[in-house]
């Protein structure tokens, strides 16, 4: 079922870009080749080699000027010592859909690979004048700052998933109107898997120079209300979201309240830094012996952190229009946890782009009754664009 499954979207795809040979202004397509190999290193066991390979298709029809529909999909390939260890953990995870519409299938799953495609973008959009409607898989994003986003109640990601630039849709209904060139509002609902529903209206304006969002709703079994903002305070860019979550129909929850600001500076020569502080007004310490299991993958609003207090600092730097370096630091008090993540992009040519990525995680171990312990990561990426 599932190979036929993927056979279907091929078949789709292909058809549909026959047809578009005769109506050129009509489609477009684009897409990348991403190769990534990786290395973990942890003085409690021996090294492990892996890799994922992911090739991600876009694909645009424009049936006038003011509609579109949008399909885009990745294929992901894994490989290697973890996927041979942890091979079920894979292969449910990967297949595990959260969304209304299961779009998510593995294709091949063996004891040396797992080959999953993900539909994360399928949607129609109308536009025109000041009205915008779109319906079906899509990318809500109401964040407003970097790293943490309080704001972001559908679609919360994690930083340090550095490898997934495009972040994962939503099942979704959304319509936009701008009222002016600075002020607009903004309604959006989505179902997920389990049928939880989560509905708000935004309202974004401007204010003596700053750009200003209120917002209210559902959040699956939480009352939500929020603000952003983003301006600047003197010379340096103010950027920050606040958000208050009320459990309704679930009383065993507490009321969360995640708090984030933002400060970052450009300088002349190129260097930027940023500087942003997360506070998660609930008892988010971890219980697992190592408290960054989960960071890395789809996160969820009202909870964004398992500490407290977080702070994440965070330098880049062009030294030429080829090379791009960045270097991240964030450290969580409760468990005298820090996180070290470099980033190196070299544009070989026009398309291809090569990245060495290294993430150092050290953490107080309760495993261990006071020790610590350290894991690094070390990426080697290699990007093809098409």
């Amino acid at each position: 079922m599932r190979l036929s499954i993927s056979i279907f979207l091929w078949l789709l795809i292909w058809t549909t870009s026959a047809y578009a040979q005769d109506d050129s202004k009509k489609f477009d397509f684009d897409g990348y080749i991403f190769g990534l190999g990786y290395r973990i290193l942890d003085k409690n066991i021996k090294p492990a080699d892996n890799f994922q390979f992911y090739n991600r298709l876009n694909f645009y029809y424009n049936f006038s000027d003011y509609s579109q529909v949008t399909l885009q999909f990745r294929n992901t390939a894994y490989g290697g010592k973890s996927y041979r260890d942890n091979q079920l953990m894979f292969a449910s995870t990967m297949e595990a859909d959260p969304r209304a519409i299961d779009m998510s299938w593995n294709v091949l799953e063996n004891s040396s690979l797992l080959l999953n495609i993900n539909v994360d973008r399928l949607f129609y959009q109308y536009s025109k004048e000041k009205i915008e409607f779109t319906l079906g898989r899509q990318r809500i994003n109401w964040g407003q700052t970097l790293v943490w986003n309080p704001n972001d109640i559908f679609n919360a990601s994690s930083f340090f998933d550095f490898d997934y630039v495009e972040r994962p849709g939503s099942d979704a209904v959304r319509v936009v109107y701008y009222k002016t060139n600075t002020t607009h509002w903004d309604f959006a609902a989505k179902v997920d898997s389990s049928g939880q529903i989560t509905a708000a209206l935004k309202y974004g304006f401007n204010k003596r120079n700053y750009d200003i969002q209120l917002l209210g709703g559902v959040a699956n079994k939480d009352l939500v209300a929020g603000i952003g903002w983003s301006g600047n305070l003197w010379k340096l860019g103010f950027k920050g979201e606040a958000s208050l979550f009320s459990p309704v129909w679930d009383t065993l929850d507490k009321t969360v309240v995640s708090l984030t600001a933002a400060l970052d500076y450009s300088f002349q020569n190129g260097l930027y830094v940023l500087v942003q502080v997360l506070y998660v007004g609930q008892d988010a310490l971890s219980t697992a012996s190592n408290p960054f299991a989960g960071q890395f993958t789809q996160l969820s609003a009202r909870n964004l952190s398992f500490t407290e207090w977080n702070i994440i600092s965070q330098a880049s730097y062009a030294f030429s229009p080829l090379f791009n370096a960045s270097l991240a630091i964030g450290y969580y008090p409760e468990f005298d946890a820090l996180i070290i993540f470099p980033n190196l992009s070299y544009s070989v040519c026009k398309n291809l782009d090569v990245n060495l990525v290294h993430q150092n995680l050290t953490f107080l171990d309760k495993s261990k009754s006071g020790g610590f312990s350290a894991m690094n990561i070390l990426y080697f990426g290699l990007k093809y664009y098409f």
